[in-house]
């Protein structure tokens, strides 16, 4: 009988004509496609021409055999979906459970790109999605402003007025709308079925069409979105893949490089800003996590946000209006910081440097926070930001001094899992309990010499940590 050759790639991939890695049991097309991993698909390439026609008969026999299955399970599949489901706007199930954002119930965020079969792209009325949209846009969005407001207020009214045009990717970025929306209103002010975890896990069901379809801004914003809301999360890992996927597509659109003359400046400033922000995205995490960010500083061709942008986005203001500040051109700034302490602290190569560059490595580290920090006016230091009366401000702020000290906490190794820091400060116990008088506390390197600066660093953020709700998650870790 005919040894029949088997294919590199499977039956999906090798219909569709991509690339198969073959990896078992299923290939990455496959699970990315829901698709059944097979090798029986007879060959184009090399048909024997000897072969029985009982023997073709027999593999055809086969096939529909295996689909006939397929299908039964495919059918019994849906219909218990379909009795699990209450209503026809419950968000899909079908999602492999792989991460619980801090915000949310462990049981309720899914994230993958497996689709159910039927998505109801169902949204709240319009005065409702107008609503938030106005919450969003007055709080979150314009400090890290993701949508330029005309654009998106005109995807939602489309939405609405033109059924017949009605896109899944538009529905995923309302939703994401919805979701940061809905992170910043507190769970007495709204229903308890319309939050934020319900809108994410809309987004989420259309993850595969976002991620593989035509490279559009809307798509990077929809992934950016999402990373906001998942970056709260004790495991990172979804923020982790997300904010890749989304700048590899920004990468695509060449939004880290210069914008040509020819585009409308306000599309360009709004393509720079949402590369800003997933740039510090991806800043922010790797250092959380201890993994290198996706995006190199050699490849970024782009001036910093403007600290007096002409449409005001990104910009705080003092109470009575009169002192402006760009809380994202300072973020972006911090960002660059946390890069540059990953690079000389966290890494691999930092752990192997003398002790002479990693002491030259540390003071340089604290100067660039020193400076930082002396380009934020005194209006907006902790103490007078409490005075705002504005608890979204507050938590913005609060968030922002963490990181802050996060970084000085990393660059003087003062935690508790710094060897080197524990034993000096129990040497010094020793020694103060014997001697029964207050020391001075050694510090014997330039890490240590700025424990005192990031004490005080750390009292004054303590003030406005108390004006955060105490349930906050973003603060819990």
């Amino acid at each position: 009988m005919l040894q029949l050759k088997r294919r590199k790639a499977c039956d999906f991939c090798y219909r569709r004509r991509i690339k198969c890695d073959a990896q078992k049991p299923r290939c990455s097309n496959c699970i990315l496609h829901d698709s059944t991993c097979a090798f029986e698909a007879v060959s184009r390439k090399a048909k024997a021409k000897h072969r029985e026609s009982g023997q073709v008969i027999d593999i055809l026999r086969s096939q529909v055999e295996r689909l006939e299955s397929s299908l039964s399970q495919a059918l019994e599949k849906i219909e218990e979906l379909r009795g699990h489901a209450t209503t026809l706007d419950e968000p899909p199930e079908a999602l492999s459970i792989i991460a619980s954002p801090m915000d949310f119930h462990e049981d309720q965020v899914h994230l993958g790109v497996k689709e159910h079969p039927k998505i109801a792209l169902a949204l709240p009325p319009l005065n409702e999605v107008l609503s938030a949209a106005e919450v969003y846009l007055t709080t979150l969005n314009t400090i890290l402003p993701l949508f330029h407001p005309g654009r998106l207020l005109q995807l939602i009214n489309s939405w609405y007025t033109h059924p017949g045009r009605r896109e899944r990717t538009a529905w995923a970025a309302i939703n994401v709308m919805l979701a940061l929306a809905h992170s910043r209103i507190s769970p007495n002010d709204g229903p308890s079925n319309e939050n934020a975890t319900f809108y994410l896990n809309n987004a989420q069901s259309v993850l595969s069409e976002v991620i593989m379809g035509e490279g559009d801004l809307l798509n990077v914003q929809i992934l950016v979105g999402m990373v906001l809301i998942l970056q709260g999360m004790q495991d990172l890992k979804p923020a982790i893949m997300l904010i890749a996927i989304a700048l590899r597509l920004a990468h695509e659109l060449g939004l880290h490089r210069r914008k040509p003359e020819s585009l409308n400046k306000s599309k360009a400033l709004e393509q720079d800003r949402v590369f800003w922000i997933a740039y510090l995205l991806d800043r922010d995490i790797g250092l959380r996590s201890s993994r290198p960010p996706v995006q190199r500083e050699a490849d970024i061709d782009l001036e910093w946000p403007s600290s007096d942008p002409e449409d005001g986005a990104g910009n705080v203001t003092t109470s009575d209006g009169t002192f402006p500040f760009n809380f994202l051109r300072c973020r972006v700034r911090l960002a660059r910081i946390q890069g540059e302490v990953y690079d000389f602290i966290v890494t691999t190569r930092a752990g192997k440097t003398d002790n002479y560059q990693r002491d030259d490595n540390i003071i340089r580290l604290n100067r660039m926070l020193d400076d930082w920090i002396s380009t934020i006016p005194l209006p907006f230091r902790p103490s007078s930001v409490i005075k705002f009366g504005q608890p979204n401000l507050c938590r913005s702020f609060a968030i922002l001094y963490s990181t802050h000290i996060a970084c000085r906490t990393q660059v003087c190794q003062a935690h508790a899992m710094a060897l080197p820091w524990i034993q000096n400060l129990r040497g010094f116990g020793r020694t103060l309990t014997q001697q029964g008088q207050a020391l001075p506390i050694p510090l014997p390197t330039p890490s240590f010499r700025d424990w005192e600066k990031l004490v005080a660093e750390i009292r004054g953020f303590m003030q406005l940590f108390r004006q955060v709700n105490p349930r906050d998650q973003a603060f819990i870790g």
